[in-house]
């Protein structure tokens, strides 16, 4: 049986940018890799992932051809997006359960229950809004 993880964009960003727990986050990468666990995330996963570079770009904190390169890596990592049927209404009941006024991160619980496993996280919010209903590891723990 394939072990199954959902990330969201806050983790997957750190595999590609110098950030605070990025190490640990390349780390569970690879062991995720090498133990072949299958990783997914909704469809605007890659457009949050580009949006944070993006922002470190707009900072300047790093080049447009950093920028560009943190994209090719982000590229080479094999995360599969899944879109269940019920998605996009489970993320809007989760938003309004959570108080949330934005239904994005509410995506990645929504998929994570769907598929029956873990979300991996770097976003606090997230981690202290949903850690008593759903299944969520936060990074800097």
């Amino acid at each position: 049986m394939t072990e199954l993880v959902c990330v969201d964009a806050s983790f997957a960003v750190k595999w590609v940018l110098p950030e605070e727990h990025s190490p640990e986050a390349r780390t569970m990468l690879d062991d995720a890799l090498r133990r072949k666990t299958r990783l997914v995330a909704p469809p605007h996963f890659a457009v949050e992932v580009t949006s944070a570079i993006y922002k470190k770009l707009r900072d300047r904190l790093i080049t447009l051809d950093e920028a560009k390169e943190c994209l090719r890596q982000f590229g080479f990592i094999a995360i599969e997006t899944v879109w269940p049927a019920s998605l996009a209404e489970r993320s809007l009941e989760i938003a309004a359960e959570l108080g949330w006024p934005y239904p994005y991160d509410a995506f990645y619980l929504a998929l994570a229950e769907a598929l029956g496993c873990q979300l991996w996280t770097a976003d606090e919010r997230l981690h202290r809004d949903a850690r008593d209903l759903f299944s969520v590891f936060l990074l800097s723990q």
